[in-house]
């Protein structure tokens, strides 16, 4: 089984989310999709999520923002863990969105860069300890 996927601070969460009062959601990306610019709710992307029977959207736990000077809002949460993953499907982003339930109106927050292959094990994404990043979504 391959080692965890490491995530943080590369791009990251609008300042003006409330994480206190909203639920989010964690889903993955192909290697398929292209970052753009227009992109800016779920259903933007769901087109370049994995199809295969094993993959679900897991909910983002133990979420805590905290205000750091010099920083911003720092953000953390639990490792999200993708459980027994089809094998040969390549993985390259992993993103955390609102979750209000309609992917229409779910907002992206956050946009990772991974990369894996899935091998019929879990996949987990390992937040960086500093949190992630908390400035607007960058296409660098």
């Amino acid at each position: 089984m391959a080692d965890p996927v490491a995530i943080g601070p590369v791009a990251g969460i609008p300042l003006w989310d409330t994480f206190a009062s909203d639920t989010h959601q964690w889903l993955v990306l192909l290697s398929s999709w292209t970052p753009v610019l227009t992109v800016a709710t779920v259903s933007d992307v769901t087109a370049f999520e994995p199809t295969d029977g094993s993959y679900g959207r897991l909910t983002a736990s133990s979420e805590m923002s905290t205000p750091t000077p010099g920083v911003g809002i720092v953000h953390t949460a639990d490792d999200p863990v993708f459980l027994s993953q089809a094998g040969g499907e390549a993985w390259a982003w992993a993103v955390l969105a609102e979750d209000t339930g309609t992917d229409a109106s779910d907002r992206l927050m956050g946009l990772y860069r991974i990369s894996r292959v899935t091998d019929g094990g879990n996949v987990t994404l390992t937040v960086a300890s500093a949190g992630l990043a908390t400035q607007p979504i960058g296409l660098a």
